[in-house]
C-alpha cells in the first residue's frame, strides 16, 4: 500500500525527487514552496526520511496526508485513492453569491463557440472574469477533466469577456456546485496498461476557423493525465486536425 504524509517546511524551489530503495521500491518526495509531501510503501521509511529531513530543515510533522494544495486525499481500504476539490469548488460558490443559483447537468452549452446574431454588451472590465478562470483552470487541471473543455473555450475569452460569457462561467460553476461530491479515483488492477484518447473537432472556433483537440491518458483503466486546448494552425480537413490532435497528444 502506497503511504502518504504530509510536512511544514521552509523552503522556496519546487522540486520532485523519487529514490529507489534496498527493497526495490521506490519512495517519492514533491515539495512546493513550504510544503512537503513523501509518499512511500512502509510508514517507517517515511518516519526515518522525516527524522533526516529535521537535521537540516525546521519541519513539522502533519501526519497522513489528507489535503495538499487545496487537494482533498481520500484512502480508501483496498489502497485506492480519491481526490477532489469539494472545499476549493464551495468557496467558488460562495465567493461569486451562486449558493442559491439553479444547478446544471452539463457545463457548457452545445456550440458555445458558433456564431450568434445576438451581440452581448462587454463587461467593463475583465478582472473578475480572469480571477474565476484563474481558479476554474486550477480545478479543471488538478480533479476536474469533465470541465477541462468548457474552462479552455472560456479562457479564450478572457481578454474582452462579454456578458454571455460570463454567464457560461457561471454555468461551469453552477456545474460544480451540482456535481461537488464527484472524486477523481486512482488505483491499480492487474492489467497495468497505459492508454490514451485523442479527438479533435475541425474548424470549431467560427472566429478564426481552427480546431480544438483534446486527449485523456488512463493508466490501469485511471485517468492520470488530460488536456483541452485550440489547434495553432488551420486544419484544411478533419483528417488534418486529427493528426495534429494525435501528435499533441504523443
Amino acid at each position: 500500500m502506497l503511504l502518504g504524509m504530509g510536512f511544514k517546511a521552509s523552503t522556496a524551489d519546487p522540486c520532485l525527487f523519487s529514490r529507489k530503495e534496498s527493497n526495490g521500491q521506490t519512495t517519492f518526495m514533491l515539495i512546493y514552496v513550504d510544503d512537503i509531501l513523501v509518499a512511500g510503501f512502509s510508514e517507517e521509511l517515511i518516519n526515518t526520511i522525516y527524522k533526516e529531513l529535521q537535521k537540516h530543515v525546521k519541519m513539522k510533522d502533519l501526519g497522513q496526508a489528507k489535503h495538499y494544495l487545496g487537494i482533498e486525499i481520500d484512502r480508501e481500504k483496498d489502497g485506492s485513492f480519491k481526490l477532489s476539490q469539494k472545499s476549493k469548488i464551495k468557496q467558488l460558490i460562495k465567493t461569486y453569491k451562486l449558493e442559491d443559483s439553479k444547478g446544471t447537468l452539463t457545463p457548457i452549452e452545445t456550440g458555445f463557440l458558433s456564431p450568434s446574431e445576438e451581440t452581448s454588451p462587454k463587461l467593463p472590465n475583465n478582472n473578475l472574469y480572469r480571477k474565476a478562470i484563474g481558479s476554474l483552470l486550477y480545478i479543471a487541471t488538478v480533479s476536474r477533466p469533465d470541465v477541462s473543455l468548457a474552462v479552455n473555450l472560456l479562457s479564450r475569452k478572457i481578454e474582452s469577456p462579454t456578458e454571455s460569457d460570463w454567464k457560461a462561467v457561471k454555468r461551469v460553476m453552477r456545474y460544480l456546485a451540482t456535481t461537488v461530491d464527484k472524486s477523481l479515483l486512482l488505483q491499480t488492477n492487474e492489467e497495468k496498461t497505459l492508454m490514451c484518447y485523442v479527438d479533435a473537432d475541425w474548424a470549431g472556433d467560427s472566429k478564426d476557423r481552427k480546431s480544438t483537440n483534446g486527449y485523456v491518458f488512463q493508466f490501469a483503466g485511471r485517468s492520470i493525465a488530460w488536456s483541452s486546448r485550440k489547434q495553432t494552425p488551420v486544419a484544411m480537413s478533419s483528417t488534418e486536425a486529427e493528426y495534429v490532435a494525435a501528435s499533441h497528444a504523443s
